[in-house]
């Protein structure tokens, strides 16, 4: 509060960003140093903005908490770099069709679920953003791991079956090859 004081004092409008570092104590305590300033959006700034629009909610600064526009308090997990090599050739629809199927997309009744970004990295990087939103922390928690649960579990191939690749039934050529 003290930092966003002084910053408004001198001026500075909108969001700013303070980075941390914190290093343990050999008695156990926490020793936290502000070490930059940021006056611009950063990184948290897409997921809670996600939320807010999504729930119409707004940040309670006495208690820290979210709340949706019911007065319920609304928590997120949130990531912009879920990566494997196994997600690389997804597209986009194939991602909706897997968080469908897995009952993980955000659903606006219930104001919890799944919303994703940076999807334009999937196909050829196997990378992607998401952001997910529950009734509680761990219910946030619990649809974060089922998405990375459904998204691993459609994408690994089952090399222990018989699995094989259909004969075609038309014969391909072209430039001359056979």
């Amino acid at each position: 509060m003290r930092v966003g004081a002084r910053l408004a004092a001198k001026g500075a409008l909108e969001r700013f960003g303070l980075d941390f570092i914190a290093v343990r104590q050999p008695n156990g305590e926490w020793d936290l140093q502000a070490i930059e300033i940021n006056l611009r959006k950063g990184g948290t700034t897409h997921p809670f903005m996600t939320l807010k629009l999504l729930t119409y909610g707004r940040y309670d600064l006495a208690t820290g908490l979210f709340y949706n526009q019911q007065g319920c308090p609304k928590y997120y997990i949130a990531t912009d770099n879920l990566h494997k090599e196994s997600y690389t050739g997804l597209i986009p629809s194939d991602l909706m069709d897997i968080i469908a199927q897995h009952h993980l997309h955000f659903n606006s009744t219930t104001e919890t679920g799944t919303v994703f970004h940076l999807i334009g990295c999937l196909s050829e990087f196997g990378k992607l953003g998401l952001t997910s939103i529950g009734n509680s922390p761990n219910e946030a928690e619990a649809i974060y791991n089922g998405v990375i649960a459904a998204l691993d579990s459609e994408t690994q191939a089952d090399l222990s079956s018989n699995f094989s690749l259909p004969v075609p039934t038309f014969r391909n050529t072209w430039n001359g090859l056979k």
